[in-house]
């Protein structure tokens, strides 16, 4: 139901903050596919993704809304980060960025199957004092 679903994307985003990502793969389902703004990866893709941004930006999501219809679930974050250490390639700035995020989950047998992750990479980018484009993920995705 959808207590249950809301359970588990609260526990997605109480994982995340905390940069545990071995606790995030848990709450996905083996197959999973994530959604990462220019295209699907795969849970070994995405984790290695994950953890730089955890590392690199001290990424911390503060819920706002949630959404629940069918088998999916929508959070509106305000995200927030500061540029503690490379992150793709680029080099750390020290400085912060805010800005809203969605994340659209589709939960089956209580673990999460299909996430997308909306995000103004531009915004971002420019806060942290860096070009854009950001280089893609997919294209670093095989270095991990």
């Amino acid at each position: 139901g959808h207590a249950m679903s809301k359970a588990v994307v609260r526990e997605y985003v109480t994982r995340f903050n905390r940069g545990d990502s071995d606790g995030l793969r848990e709450l996905f389902h083996e197959h999973a596919q994530v959604h990462e703004g220019n295209g699907w990866l795969e849970l070994d893709q995405v984790i290695p993704l994950w953890e730089q941004a955890i590392d690199g930006l001290g990424v911390d999501l503060d819920v706002e809304h949630i959404i629940a219809e069918g088998d999916a679930i929508a959070l509106l974050y305000t995200e927030r980060g500061w540029s503690r250490a490379s992150y793709l390639g680029r080099p750390a700035t020290r400085r912060s960025y805010e800005l809203p995020a969605v994340d659209w989950f589709v939960i089956e047998e209580g673990r999460i199957s299909r996430q997308w992750r909306v995000r103004d990479r531009a915004s971002m980018a420019g806060q942290l004092g860096w070009d854009y484009p950001l280089p893609a993920p997919s294209s670093t995705a095989g270095i991990a």
